[in-house]
């Protein structure tokens, strides 16, 4: 039994932090911008091996998970699974992301009983924490995302835990897109709301999942997007998405060597 049931009443909000516990300071500073962004159940999902080391750094999430060693999508989808029924929305967080003040209570807010998800703008970080720029997509990511970049943001997010227990989570045989394959499934299940304010910071440095990976992210992409269309809107997308691998590809440089000369200036400015 979680924290949360000695006493208290469960939050409607779980929040998953899936980490290999390899980068505590991030983690230290993502659990605590969970904590200030709104009222949640927060569940870290990590090797049993590193748990009692986070510990002994004081990080106390309300639910401890072991990874099932699945990769990224079984990690969260277990920690989906250990909230108890009367949590209603999940999300999940990267270890070396944050999320702002208040975005969990505006995300809530934002929901009627035909949505789905409710996701809003992201800011792209560095690994010292400079803005790189902010994610200002909006209602048209949802749409450009079935067939081009995805430019929805997942930190931030939130999802029905209805939507997820009818799509079954996130799927386990992805391990970079899961967040792209769920939000097209979400769309088809109800509406998909966005919230015109930044919610979340990505970090973006080349330790990360996404940014690390990006040849085998882009390609795993494409994959999703060709297997989420119906077959006569397949046989004509597989002419167009050679080039948006590429563009995608070259946009990940552009957003890399701006994060690098960031963190150059902000090292030099600290000697």
């Amino acid at each position: 039994m979680d924290e949360f049931s000695k006493g208290h009443q469960t939050p409607p909000v779980g929040i998953v932090i899936p980490t290999l516990g390899t980068r505590p300071d991030f983690l230290v500073s993502c659990l605590n911008s969970v904590r200030d962004a709104g009222s949640a159940v927060v569940a870290i999902s990590c090797p049993e091996v590193t748990r009692g080391a986070l510990m002994k750094l004081g990080i106390e999430p309300d639910i401890w998970i072991v990874d099932p060693g699945g990769g990224a999508a079984a990690a969260i989808n277990a920690g989906v699974s250990s909230f108890d029924p009367d949590v209603k929305f999940v999300g999940w967080i990267g270890d070396d992301d944050l999320l702002m003040p208040g975005s969990i209570d505006r995300a809530v807010f934002s929901f009627n009983p035909s949505t789905s998800a409710v996701y809003g703008r992201c800011k792209y970080v560095n690994d010292v924490g400079d803005q790189l720029f902010v994610n200002r997509s909006g209602r048209f990511a949802q749409w450009l995302m079935r067939i081009g970049p995805n430019l929805l943001p997942q930190p931030g997010s939130l999802v029905c835990r209805r939507t997820w227990d009818e799509i079954g989570g996130l799927d386990e045989g992805l391990k970079w897109t899961f967040d792209l394959d769920l939000f097209i499934k979400a769309g088809r299940k109800g509406k998909l709301v966005f919230i015109p304010e930044v919610l979340a910071a990505f970090r973006w440095h080349e330790d990360s999942l996404t940014a690390g990976s990006r040849d085998g992210s882009v390609r795993e992409a494409s994959n999703v997007r060709l297997r989420n269309m119906s077959p006569a809107a397949r046989l004509f997308a597989r002419s167009w998405e050679p080039v948006m691998r590429y563009l995608i590809l070259r946009a990940g440089d552009h957003v890399s060597r701006k994060s690098e000369r960031r963190s150059k200036v902000a090292i030099a400015g600290g000697n």
